[in-house]
């Protein structure tokens, strides 16, 4: 299960292949989209001066990255039958490999009963097992089911086309520079989101000590 780690990164861009016999009922929707695939740069558009390039990365590209994220999320979680929510825990499930169901709570910010349910839900659908941690057989570990998860890959097969395609352009130190940004990236997004979650807690129990009627503290932008 170990490899799926290393495909996790896919979930978060690129697109399916399209079922066969699609391709009249697919034209109208890319007439629609073409204007904002236009908009994305390319080589040729790339900033020379250091800042702006910078800025780009971090609002432009980051806004944009942000967006087309979650509408393949939307897409992908379609495809598995699935909601959102019970993608996103299957990507942490397929990331951890093993994880308890009050980590996998703690982790997406969802009550224990929350979670039951899309645990339930992800294993009727056959993606995930439970099973009894032997050290202790009141925790309950998830695991995901290798079978089931496979039906991901046929999704990723045409993003990673399409990367090896794109690879081309780059020699081995510009693609290790790339690795290496995009994990530094992937490990920024997460502690910062454990940074949002904790002052969202701590502003939701100063709210909750105040008297009634003292106005409530708001997060810091």
């Amino acid at each position: 299960m170990a490899r799926y780690a290393h495909d996790i990164g896919a979930f978060f861009s690129g697109h399916g292949d399209l079922a066969s016999g699609a391709a009249d009922s697919v034209a109208p929707f890319e007439a629609t989209v073409s204007p904002f695939c236009s908009s994305v740069p390319t080589m040729n558009d790339r900033q020379s001066n250091r800042g702006d390039l910078l800025n780009g990365i971090a609002r432009s590209l980051g806004r944009r990255l942000s967006v087309y994220t979650a509408l393949y999320h939307a897409a992908l979680a379609d495809q598995l039958g699935l909601n959102m929510t019970d993608l996103n825990a299957l990507d942490l499930i397929l990331e951890l490999e093993s994880v308890t169901a009050g980590q996998l709570a703690e982790l997406m910010s969802v009550s224990s009963g929350g979670i039951t349910t899309v645990i339930d839900r992800l294993e009727r659908a056959g993606f995930v097992e439970r099973e009894k941690d032997p050290s202790d057989r009141r925790i309950v570990v998830v695991h995901p089911v290798a079978e089931r998860c496979e039906e991901i890959s046929r999704f990723l097969s045409s993003i990673t086309r399409e990367i090896t395609a794109i690879s081309a352009a780059y020699d081995h130190n510009e693609l290790a520079a790339i690795h290496d940004f995009l994990v530094q990236s992937i490990r920024t997004l997460k502690s910062e989101t454990l940074r949002l979650r904790i002052e969202s807690h701590q502003n939701g129990a100063a709210n909750a000590r105040k008297p009634k009627g003292e106005p409530k503290s708001k997060s810091s932008p």
